[in-house]
């Protein structure tokens, strides 16, 4: 039989922090996020999975795609990116949480639609 290994503090909140990225960045794709970071899918599924912990040179790059410290990626007791955009736009959690699904569905889309969906922004804009 074997025994599903149990995870440190700082094991469970590093797979949840890269699975908080995967989800709010790469629309819950792993692929996505492998291909944004150039790491494999497998180490990225690793991760997410609370399998490995990315070593610090990792968590650097991950770190410098996402915009986020390294440290808070590898689980230290840091603000989070969440808390960090409320302070510095000065506004509603409701609209930070709104604005970061609306990202991530856009993130889904096609490049095709993306630029569709940006047309349709500035067209919406400059009829205001």
């Amino acid at each position: 039989m074997d025994k599903k290994k149990e995870l440190t503090e700082f094991e469970r909140v590093a797979k949840d922090r890269i699975n908080h990225l995967i989800n709010t960045y790469c629309g819950g794709s792993q692929q996505r996020f492998a291909e944004k970071t150039g790491l494999s899918k497998a180490s990225v599924s690793q991760y997410a999975h609370g399998k490995n912990v990315p070593s610090n040179i990792t968590a650097g790059k991950i770190a410098e795609v996402f915009h986020v410290d390294p440290a808070w990626i590898m689980g230290f007791d840091l603000p989070t990116p969440y808390d960090e955009a409320l302070a510095m736009l000065n506004c509603e959690p409701d609209i930070v949480v709104a604005a970061l699904s609306l990202y991530s569905e856009f993130q889904k889309l096609t490049p095709e639609n993306q630029i569709a969906f940006r047309t349709l922004l500035k067209n919406l804009q400059s009829d205001s």
